[in-house]
């Protein structure tokens, strides 16, 4: 894949009533990623779709049920999460009523992403010292942002 190329961590969401995008499609992603995954690591990354690390049921109260699957690498590091959404439609998982395509029933994606992306920063093999590309930016970013937001 060439000397730039490294394992991508991937978050996925996916209602199992979305009659806009089928949901297999949401399989497709996850299965796509570890495919990716395992070819950037020069094969090391070998999980199985099928055979997730983990697996946890959720409820949100008064709203939809959930799974959340995830793929660790050889050193148990979580590198795939999949959130399976049951009975929601095309729409933004945890969203606000007054948005379109929101689903306030469902977990909160914004704060799942957030703690998935703020977990798992971008660290090149090609470091570029001081320019932000070497996971530094993150690190300032999540001390500020977590300073004001409580999820």
């Amino acid at each position: 894949m060439g000397s730039f190329a490294r394992v991508i961590p991937s978050i996925v969401f996916h209602g199992t009533n979305d009659f806009v995008i089928n949901p297999i499609n949401g399989d497709q992603v996850v299965q796509q990623w570890i495919e990716t995954d395992f070819l950037a690591s020069n094969e090391t990354y070998k999980v199985n779709f099928d055979s997730p690390a983990n697996v946890r049921p959720g409820q949100v109260p008064g709203g939809h049920s959930y799974t959340v699957y995830t793929w660790n690498d050889n050193n148990g590091n979580e590198l795939q999460e999949y959130w399976k959404i049951d009975g929601m439609g095309h729409a933004w998982s945890g969203g606000n009523n007054n948005g379109s395509y929101a689903d306030p029933l469902g977990p909160n994606a914004s704060q799942a992403m957030y703690t998935f992306f703020m977990n798992h920063p971008k660290v090149s093999k090609h470091r570029r010292v001081g320019n932000g590309h070497d996971g530094s930016f993150w690190r300032k970013f999540r001390k500020t942002f977590s300073d004001f937001v409580r999820f």
